[in-house]
């Protein structure tokens, strides 16, 4: 699984976000209660989430495969709108601030309240062209905002100056972007040609580091990855050999467990006492910080283990950093804590 393959995202307030990836997966946290226990007590049966959002109120909005829907809302008005257009089909409700939201249904109309003047006026200019949609759109927490619409045409306004000047570079627009209605910096940015950037709380970044959360001991994620800007086979040839000493850690935190279960602790007394061995585990991937000559990796699980169990050699892959991978990183890079017991 490859942070390409998210399917979407929303955030909240107080640190509440959602991720949807495309094998079914869901990861989240500090959400509303009562959207927590409809998630968490659903069976696994019933059709699954394909759209979900937050407000910075707590408000929700969910859509399942089957195109039912679900909701929570303050505005009294809303609640009403929802009810009474939720025969055409609501495809997407989008919040903002100040109580603000957009509503996307099935036949291409749209609805909204309280959104930005200048988005306002760009939806209205757009969707009076001939068969010009809205696509996509994103509102922030501060009344920035990014607009796609169904001719490939964009606009945004007031974004981060990393994500503004990263849409200024190129030239097909993001293919999905989320914001956070809750404050003016949060975003998840996935770009056409399956790179991605993003920026939020700790524990968000944490769970996209996907290589380190869904690391095997037996295989690698399968990702296309680079090599001054070539992509490259991850084959024998291209494997270095490192003191794990010498890589540094690309978080600040680590989970006691890899995805399948399997304690880092218990991992590294079995390889320090010999009864796994180096081969068992697939080459971690590196890439340089050209500005410190510093290698870092993702893998920080099994980064962790290698230098705890004294090992002075490990095989690994040298590869471009993921774009916005240095923006990203967090921790000193020489110490990494462990959650859970």
């Amino acid at each position: 699984m490859t942070v390409s393959e998210v399917e979407f995202i929303a955030f909240g307030s107080d640190n509440a976000w959602y991720i949807k990836w495309g094998d079914g997966r869901q990861s989240w946290n500090n959400l509303p209660h009562s959207l927590h226990n409809k998630l968490n007590g659903r069976q696994k049966s019933l059709p699954e989430v394909v759209f979900l959002s937050l407000s910075p109120n707590d408000d929700w909005f969910v859509r399942f495969a089957d195109g039912s829907t679900g909701w929570s809302v303050c505005s009294d008005e809303m609640d009403l709108l929802l009810q009474d257009k939720a025969h055409r089909g609501v495809l997407k409700v989008i919040f903002g601030q100040d109580k603000s939201y957009l509503i996307m249904f099935s036949n291409k109309e749209t609805a909204w309240n309280g959104i930005p003047y200048l988005l306002h006026k760009k939806i209205i200019e757009r969707q009076a062209e001939k068969d010009i949609y809205l696509e996509e759109v994103a509102l922030s927490g501060d009344g920035s905002w990014y607009a796609k619409f169904t001719d490939g045409r964009y606009g945004w306004y007031g974004l981060p100056s990393t994500l503004d000047h990263e849409l200024e570079r190129r030239d097909d627009g993001a293919k999905k972007l989320w914001l956070s209605p809750a404050n003016d910096w949060s975003y998840f940015v996935l770009w056409e040609d399956g790179t991605s950037n993003w920026h939020h709380e700790d524990s968000f970044t944490e769970s996209l580091d996907i290589e380190d959360d869904n690391e095997s001991l037996v295989s690698d994620t399968a990702s296309t990855v680079y090599l001054n800007g070539e992509p490259i086979e991850l084959t024998e040839d291209r494997i270095l050999y490192l003191d794990p000493k010498d890589i540094l850690y690309s978080q600040e935190s680590i989970d006691n467990c890899f995805r399948d279960g399997r304690s880092i602790r218990r991992t590294m007394r079995l390889l320090r006492n010999g009864e796994i061995k180096i081969e068992d585990f697939p080459p971690i991937k590196v890439c340089i910080d050209k500005s410190t000559g510093n290698y870092y990796t993702t893998a920080n699980k099994r980064l962790w283990v290698y230098r705890e169990a004294g090992l002075e050699e490990v095989p690994v892959y040298l590869i471009d950093p993921p774009r916005g991978f240095f923006y990203r990183r967090n921790g000193n890079g020489y110490n990494i804590k462990i959650r859970g017991n």
